[in-house]
């Protein structure tokens, strides 16, 4: 793999763990604020469903890269 393309992975790979770590947060701080202080914190729900989706589809270039693409083989054993 070329020099570059092992930067821009390592810099996608970054931001997805910066992303996790920050949905964590925002899960924690919800589920806290909503059972101490009966304060949930608006749009939390929201945000995260959005964070998961760029969980996914940043993560997709790092399984293509790195052949880890997940396969079932259910008519392979037929043909």
């Amino acid at each position: 793999m070329q020099h570059s393309a092992k930067h821009i992975l390592w810099l996608i790979e970054t931001v997805v763990a910066i992303i996790v770590i920050g949905m964590v947060a925002l899960t924690f701080a919800d589920v806290i604020g909503r059972r101490l202080f009966g304060a949930p914190i608006y749009g939390a729900n929201d945000l995260t469903e959005h964070m998961m989706a760029l969980i996914v589809f940043a993560g997709l270039p790092i399984v293509t890269a790195n052949g880890l693409h997940l396969t079932v083989d259910l008519f392979g054993k037929f043909l």
